[in-house]
């Protein structure tokens, strides 16, 4: 089955929040790296993906574990990230 979950991806640099549906089985390095693809193509200018780039929870600011599947660290459908 090809199960995905709707990850929504807030990005500071100028206050938006982008929704992306990411397969559940990803890991969380990959799908930093997905997202940070998707959100350059997104937000224009104001927002570059570079190995740095890290997803942190919201509300908490707790960072993402990179070294496991998203579905292992705990997000579930309609989760929100801040990217930076």
């Amino acid at each position: 089955m090809n199960e995905k979950l709707l990850i929504s991806v807030y990005l500071p640099a100028n206050g938006q929040t982008y929704d992306f549906w990411v397969p559940k089985a990803i890991g969380a390095y990959d799908a930093t790296r997905l997202l940070a693809q998707l959100v350059e193509s997104r937000a224009g200018h104001c927002f570059m993906d570079s190995p740095q780039v890290r997803l942190y929870r919201l509300p908490g600011g707790e960072p993402l574990e990179i070294d496991k599947p998203i579905f292992a660290v705990g997000l579930s459908p309609g989760a929100r990230l801040m990217m930076v």
